[in-house]
């Protein structure tokens, strides 16, 4: 797999709940949190695209339906 290194700022008000987070899931590092947080927001938003995908299309087809 290739990675990419991204450099993010975290605001300060964040790092506890960040330790805390880290801790609770078991990351070993604070990478590791934030690479499996993003893959699962990333899963989520696909499963909610698909979702309104095919909420809109049902609703175009039920349109023409009296």
């Amino acid at each position: 797999m290739k990675t990419r290194c991204l450099s993010v700022r975290i605001p300060s008000e964040l790092i506890h709940d960040l330790e805390r987070a880290k801790e609770i899931v078991g990351a070993t590092s604070f990478s590791d949190l934030i690479r499996d947080a993003l893959r699962h927001y990333l899963a989520e938003l696909s499963l909610l695209s698909a979702r309104s995908e095919k909420i809109k299309s049902s609703d175009e087809v039920t349109k023409g339906v009296p």
